[in-house]
């Protein structure tokens, strides 16, 4: 059946990641998803998280900034992953917007002025 067959994919994607095989987990979910699998947010988080492992940061944003806009609520691990893919992109505009953003949501943490 279609859907077993689906959950399999993703359960197998999931076993690589979780087993240090980032680069084929990370391919074998987006295969899954751009067959028309279900995009769910815990897919998207972990495409992120294995593209980030591989430091494939450029593969890694387009699926961080799905996870980032489509949160609700958005929590402080998703500011902290566009800041951490901002930073080694050398993408200092996003950045400096973000890092306004979470200075609003966050005005005690002093790691946040000093990156400011």
């Amino acid at each position: 059946m279609p859907k077993e067959v689906g959950n399999i994919e993703v359960v197998v994607a999931q076993l690589m990641i979780g087993n240090g095989q980032y680069r084929e987990g990370a391919e074998r979910l987006e295969s899954y998803l751009r067959s028309g699998g279900e995009e769910k947010p815990q897919y998207i988080e972990l495409l992120v998280n294995g593209w980030v492992q591989t430091e494939d940061f450029d593969r890694a944003l387009p699926w961080a900034e799905k996870w980032f806009n489509t949160a609700k609520p958005k929590a402080r691990k998703h500011y902290d992953m566009m800041n951490f893919l901002y930073s080694h992109l050398g993408m200092a505009d996003d950045q400096i917007r973000l890092i306004k953003d979470m200075i609003d949501l966050w005005p005690s943490d002093k790691h946040l002025w000093q990156i400011w």
